[in-house]
């Protein structure tokens, strides 16, 4: 006996619910995830996972309290704040680190972070004079 794929066409024996409605549950599990903000200079770069990863680390050496601008975070914050897997972070903090961009230091559950902005600003220069 072959089976026949349902098409958008025939009768559903559930409900149509309404435009608002499918919005609502969509923003609903949504919200429940991360707002990822990602600098699309960041992409052509490195691509979006270390992007993802270099925009939060320029945030965090930003708003650092001490004043060569370390920070400190966990996999599982880096896990919560990117969206990110465990594999997905280290693989990113491993270019990112062999790119020059960012410091790394293993301490136990807070590693500790900063951001080397010279190299950074030369990779930015650098990719944008070959653009021209």
């Amino acid at each position: 006996m072959k089976t026949r794929l349902k098409t958008t066409d025939e009768p559903s024996n559930r409900p149509a619910i309404s435009e608002r409605e499918a919005k609502r549950r969509v923003f609903e599990i949504i919200d429940k995830s991360p707002m990822v903000r990602i600098e699309g200079a960041y992409i052509g770069l490195f691509g979006l996972k270390c992007a993802i990863l270099l925009t939060q680390c320029v945030d965090l050496f930003e708003r650092s309290s001490t004043t060569d601008g370390w920070f400190s975070r966990s996999l599982v914050e880096w896990e919560n704040e990117t969206g990110l897997t465990v594999h997905q972070i280290e693989y990113a903090r491993g270019k990112l680190v062999d790119a020059g961009v960012i410091r790394y230091e293993a301490c136990g559950l807070q590693d500790h972070y900063q951001v080397d902005v010279g190299s950074l600003i030369a990779l930015l220069k650098s990719k944008l004079s070959t653009r021209t």
